[in-house]
């Protein structure tokens, strides 16, 4: 009978989990799509690099005018396919990855911080492992503004087909060394910020929420450079025709060395942190749009 209630409340999370990360991703995905093109290479006809999205509003601007506002919108099905059991895999993991940690522990005693973040970069990682595929098939899909594949699964067959493995799971180990460690800058820097803004008499409300603030752009800033290599590496193996080549073409690069060797050689430092502003923008709403229709839903139960 325990078991049947564990269970029962396994899948009620990873219901819930999925509600409101799909709710998260539908409002978001406008900020996904600039902030692919902001970080895609471009290339002229003649090779050289070309430099087209600069800033995030006129990014925005840009795909309105070229393409209409729907095109904010592309890569929407992925996007779905990944959040719906995405979200769910996230709290199914997380809820049984910290039964788990509490039963090598005596009873009734609370996780410790180090056991907390153990569990919530592993439950990160073994979903970004799940659904790998469907993130490389976002990501083609924001920055080519097309549906070359003539759908989402469509596209999952014609890569494995084509690329094999390596196509499917391009990007892997950026997307793991992008959220991992996230959790875990995000809770240092919350814990400090809380500590260092006490004094101030601020209100309960007004600490936490300073303190969120600060510990997610921070957070974020730090993780960014893995977010624009994995966009690298999962956008290289598509050729585009046009005046501008919209993906990088194939073998440019050979892996995540050479994504920061030539960064850092043709683009600079700035080079890491494209695409910066649409991803701060948003971080904070999808946890917040996530967590409380996750707890919404479970309080109610």
């Amino acid at each position: 009978m325990d078991s049947n209630k564990k269970a029962a409340g396994g899948l009620w999370h990873s219901l819930a989990g999925s509600v409101g990360g799909t709710t998260a991703s539908l409002i978001v995905q406008p900020l996904d799509v600039i902030k692919t093109r902001q970080q895609q290479l471009l290339f002229n006809p003649n090779g050289a690099l070309a430099v087209k999205y600069r800033t995030a509003i006129g990014t925005a601007r840009a795909i309105v005018v070229e393409e209409g506002v729907r095109a904010l919108w592309t890569g929407t099905g992925p996007a779905l396919y990944r959040v719906i059991p995405g979200a769910g895999l996230y709290f199914y993991f997380l809820h049984s990855l910290a039964e788990l940690a509490k039963r090598a522990q005596p009873p009734g005693t609370p996780l410790s911080t180090t056991s907390n973040l153990m569990v919530g970069a592993l439950a990160r990682s073994l979903v970004a492992g799940v659904l790998m595929p469907l993130s490389v098939v976002k990501t083609r899909f924001e920055g080519l503004g097309t549906n070359p594949y003539g759908g989402t699964l469509s596209a999952v067959v014609t890569i494995a087909k084509t690329e094999r493995l390596a196509g499917l799971f391009s990007g892997f180990w950026p997307t793991i060394m992008r959220d991992a460690p996230y959790s875990g800058f995000y809770f240092v820097f919350y814990q400090e910020s809380k500590a260092r803004l006490k004094h101030l008499g601020l209100p309960t409300f007004v600490l936490s929420g300073v303190s969120a603030t600060v510990s997610g752009v921070l957070a974020t800033v730090l993780t960014h450079p893995q977010d624009i290599i994995k966009t690298r590496l999962q956008l290289q193996v598509v050729q585009s025709a046009g005046n501008v080549a919209m993906l990088t073409p194939p073998a440019y690069y050979t892996g995540i060395g050479d994504v920061v060797r030539r960064i850092c050689r043709e683009e600079g430092v700035r080079g890491f942190f494209k695409g910066l502003v649409p991803r701060l923008l948003r971080r904070p709403v999808t946890a917040v749009v996530t967590w409380v229709l996750y707890e919404y839903i479970i309080s109610g139960r």
